[in-house]
């Protein structure tokens, strides 16, 4: 897992400035500049807005002795595509765009629930759980020993 993380921090900015280099080749150096900067301003904006609303979301439903767990999630996803938005980069501006579109977000919700149940019943997506914990065995028996004499008390 550390070794996956490592990967994407060090790949990822890689790919990210060859691919804006790409784009100021073929376009102008404008054109790059705006594709990082817009975005970056659409971030911020998106995770000052999503704090902000799940903050008095859950304040409001507190109040009222309820806590939902989809609303605070909801903020979640707006706030990691403000993040996404906010990093600089083609890539990362385009899964912060998708993070805000709500059929992406119900792939990601049922992502995440079923791979957190898989780690919490202690088996992963990879490996179902097997219902067979049987494990057959065979029990050898040998016949007695008369116990001497000596070994009797």
């Amino acid at each position: 897992m550390l070794a996956r993380i490592v990967l994407l921090l060090t790949l990822l900015p890689l790919v990210e400035l060859a691919l804006l280099l790409w784009i100021a080749q073929h376009t102008s150096w404008q054109t790059a500049l705006l594709l990082v900067i817009l975005p970056s301003l659409l971030g911020a904006y998106l995770m000052r807005r999503a704090g902000a609303r799940s903050w008095q979301g859950l304040r409001r439903r507190d109040g009222l002795g309820q806590v939902s767990a989809h609303q605070l999630a909801d903020g979640a996803f707006t706030f990691l595509a403000g993040v996404l938005l906010l990093a600089p980069g083609i890539l990362t501006d385009l899964a912060g765009l998708a993070l805000l579109l709500p059929p992406v977000q119900r792939f990601v919700k049922y992502w995440l629930v079923h791979r957190i149940t898989g780690r919490v019943t202690g088996w992963s997506q990879s490996a179902p759980p097997t219902r067979d914990r049987i494990i057959d065995v065979q029990v050898i028996q040998r016949p007695a020993r008369p116990l001497d004499d000596s070994q009797e008390q």
